[in-house]
């Protein structure tokens, strides 16, 4: 893996350390609402897998950033990516944040309207297609500001390993 040699260390620490601390402290939730679970069913139970798994991955590219390997900067991309959009929609419901979560949209449930929704670290997945009714779509915009950084960072770096050569 290429190492990362950016001489200003605060923003690739900022990141880091962002997604380690989500992640952690997303696994810390699930964790803690697997404990109280009394039954869990083969279909649950690869949900929970899943979350577990996109909290692990949060850490790994924290870790990789923290470790200065630009891989870490590439993956973290993709994990940002799958925080940008939550969702209910025909039954199917996906929402995700490792980090803190500014997200703005439209929501319709038991006829409330949602527009501004703030949250840390959490997980929602819902499949259940008899329950139609309940709508929403947000956009994430703390994955935008992280990915926006992510990327001025990798030019740097990109920059400086071009520079040396």
């Amino acid at each position: 893996m290429t190492q990362i040699t950016l001489k200003n260390t605060i923003q690739l620490n900022l990141i880091a350390y962002y997604q380690i601390l989500g992640g952690f402290y997303g696994l810390y939730s699930i964790l803690y609402i697997l404990a109280n679970q009394p039954t869990l069913s083969g279909l649950g139970l690869i949900i929970y897998l899943l979350i577990i798994g996109l909290y692990a991955f949060s850490i790994y590219c924290g870790n990789l950033i923290r470790l200065r390997k630009l891989k870490g900067l590439e993956l973290s991309k993709w994990s940002q990516l799958t925080q940008l959009f939550q969702f209910n929609i025909l039954g199917v419901a996906f929402w995700y944040i490792s980090g803190f979560g500014i997200s703005i949209g439209y929501g319709k449930v038991d006829e409330f309207f949602q527009f501004v929704y703030l949250n840390f670290s959490s997980m929602y997945f819902k499949y259940n297609l008899k329950e139609t009714e309940d709508f929403y779509f947000f956009i994430n915009f703390v994955p935008l500001v992280v990915i926006f950084f992510i990327e001025k960072l990798e030019r740097k770096a990109k920059n400086e390993k071009t520079e040396k050569i």
